[in-house]
């Protein structure tokens, strides 16, 4: 989105600096008790309370603190190369950077996690997996997510009227 936009629409949005490269990313996520896997950030998804004076809205299939610079497919791709035990679709405020705006919601769903000398073959198949999974859990909280946030939009028009 243009800033230009971005600024109408939802105005100062306080952009968080998040990870640009696969080891930024690793550095967030936090090892499991066994050493098999690693689970997201302690404080993921840092909700953003008063969403309703933001008007423009997106989602990704993949936790934003993470996978901020991927998209689609390349987005599971990434969770499952952090070897990471779960995922989730995230619903956010669109801000300057791209997929830095505060979460809305996010969606919590486990995936299985690989071997470290797991194949490419194996990593794009296991990719593959938790990108469909993503994708049934993104459509099904998506109306619900959109139906809230609009409701916290009507609240806060009301507010400045």
């Amino acid at each position: 989105m243009g800033e230009l936009l971005v600024e109408e629409l939802n105005g100062d949005v306080p952009d968080e600096a998040l990870p640009r490269t696969f080891d930024e990313a690793r550095q967030l996520m936090v090892p499991d008790s066994e050493g098999h896997g690693f689970h997201l950030p302690a404080d993921f998804p840092r909700r953003t309370v008063d969403t309703g004076r933001y008007g423009l809205t997106n989602t990704h299939p993949a936790p934003t603190v993470v996978t901020a610079n991927t998209h689609g497919f390349g987005a599971h791709e990434r969770m499952v190369r952090l070897r990471a035990n779960e995922s989730a679709p995230t619903y956010h405020v669109v801000g300057k950077g791209i997929d830095t705006g505060p979460i809305i919601a996010a969606h919590r769903f486990p995936i299985d996690v690989l071997p470290m000398d797991a194949s490419e073959e194996a990593i794009k198949q296991a990719a593959g997996i938790v990108n469909q999974r993503g994708q049934r859990i993104e459509k099904a909280h998506l109306p619900l997510d959109v139906a809230m946030q609009a409701l916290r939009r009507a609240a806060y028009i009301r507010t400045i009227k």
